[in-house]
């Protein structure tokens, strides 16, 4: 586990690092989530749905689609733009590290690119998979570890938690604002009746 205060120090480094306009960022973040719904299986209608998405940095994924209901946003040094956006699409959000949340009962927990970013991995994946009955991921492994990276994870770390789901997405696809380092993704269904 990752120390608090050092989690805290990172986590202004990395809201230091995303400043995009709201309109640079509605537009930087949908090509983005684009791809990474494309990969994760997530449509632009979640008829019913209810879904909690983890650690976002300014701009939902939830600010894409429609038609979700009791859905969640943890973010827990959210930009100032974050909270409008959250009000304007109708979902709550929760301000406080995910290790430190009661994670509400859903349909879908989404984690893109949050795990290397927290201080307990292995704690919020366990929350989640309690919470949920899907869990979408996509989550870049063997990179290095930096001041704001705290976490190196190997293919295999995710084959672990999420057995029978991972894909693999190797480095460098070109794909302009996208991911640029090797990743997993998948959904995996964690045989709950949520």
């Amino acid at each position: 586990m990752i120390d608090k205060a050092q989690w805290l120090k990172a986590q202004w480094e990395e809201r230091n690092f995303h400043k995009l306009s709201l309109s640079e960022g509605i537009q930087t973040y949908w090509r983005t989530y684009f791809h990474l719904f494309q990969y994760t299986g997530v449509t632009y209608t979640q008829v019913a749905n209810s879904i909690l998405e983890i650690g976002l940095a300014e701009f939902p994924g939830l600010f894409y689609v429609r038609d979700f209901v009791n859905s969640y946003i943890i973010e827990p040094m959210p930009c100032t733009k974050l909270p409008h956006l959250a009000q304007e699409i109708g979902v709550t959000l929760i301000k406080k590290p995910a290790e430190e949340v009661e994670f509400p009962k859903v349909h879908e927990v989404w984690l893109f690119n949050v795990l290397t970013h927290t201080m307990d991995p292995d704690l919020i994946i366990e929350k989640a998979k309690k919470c949920c009955r899907i869990i979408r991921y996509f989550e870049p492994i063997n990179q290095e570890i930096n001041d704001s990276h705290f976490w190196m994870f190997p293919q295999a770390y995710f084959e672990h938690h999420f057995p029978g789901s991972v894909n693999y997405y190797p480095a460098n696809q070109g794909i302009p604002g996208f991911h640029e380092h090797e990743c997993v993704y998948g959904v995996f269904n964690t045989g709950n009746h949520v």
